[in-house]
């Protein structure tokens, strides 16, 4: 019960990975409140929590809103008095679109991937630091990714995108450390989520397999020869928001099989 009395926001928390976390901090007593695009997915998750006792806030919305993200953030004070950890995982390809060559996209698309994985990242991390500043205590955990330490074919803008959540990461977890706010980031690799299976496609699921779209082959060094599961990036995403990593701060930290380390 590493998360009595705490209260966690996760965007995107009503499939893959970020409900996987939701679900995670709630078993372990913390009151979670939940944002994602589908109001049906919300109430879906939340239902999977209060089946087994756990507390859950859902604020259904698009976090490529800023009035939403600060609302997310407001209602979560007013009601809970506190904000304690803010998990960022909403992300991915806008409207699933399918992976393509640079050359194949446009500036439209480029906007919302961006606007989505990285600029998104940085409204709710500034809403989110006022609350955690003025108690002095807080937990961040973004998403970056594996494309975003290695870059991935068919990926380029997306890999650009969050090498930035990295950078950022980085840069404010050294303002924070006054605040006793530790600023973390996760970077997954080819996970086999909802979103994955759109957007990856059943052709690429052995490049996947090895490393990102475009990779070589299964069976690179080092790699793990299979998709990684949402459970599995949810448990580190738990670790860097529980005090067993107070000391860990500004660390992108690879779930990926061990495909960037190739």
């Amino acid at each position: 019960m590493r998360f009595t009395d705490k209260v966690a926001i996760i965007s995107g928390g009503s499939e893959g990975m970020g409900k996987a976390a939701a679900v995670g901090f709630a078993k372990e007593g913390a009151s979670v409140v939940i944002t994602s695009r589908s109001q049906e997915k919300c109430e879906a998750a939340a239902k999977e929590i209060r089946a087994f006792g756990g507390k859950v806030t859902i604020m259904p919305g698009d976090i490529t809103n800023d009035d939403h993200i600060y609302s997310v953030v407001n209602r979560t004070v007013k009601e809970y008095g506190k904000l304690d950890i803010l998990f960022n995982y909403a992300g991915g390809s806008p409207d699933n679109k399918a992976v393509a060559m640079f050359i194949e996209e446009d500036k439209a698309y480029w906007d919302k991937l961006i606007r989505v994985n990285l600029w998104a990242t940085i409204i709710f991390c500034r809403a989110a630091i006022e609350p955690m500043m003025k108690q002095k205590y807080g937990k961040i955990v973004n998403t970056a990714a594996m494309a975003g330490k290695v870059g991935a074919a068919r990926m380029a803008v997306y890999s650009g995108a969050k090498a930035g959540v990295i950078g950022f990461t980085k840069g404010l977890a050294q303002e924070m450390v006054p605040y006793n706010i530790n600023v973390n980031c996760v970077c997954p690799g080819p996970i086999a989520t909802p979103g994955a299976e759109k957007v990856i496609g059943a052709m690429m699921k052995a490049e996947a397999a090895a490393g990102a779209p475009g990779a070589p082959p299964p069976g690179r060094p080092g790699v793990m020869n299979r998709m990684g599961t949402p459970w599995e990036v949810a448990s580190a995403v738990l670790y860097l928001a529980s005090e067993d990593a107070a000391f860990i701060n500004g660390q992108p930290l690879s779930v990926d099989g061990g495909g960037s380390m190739v």
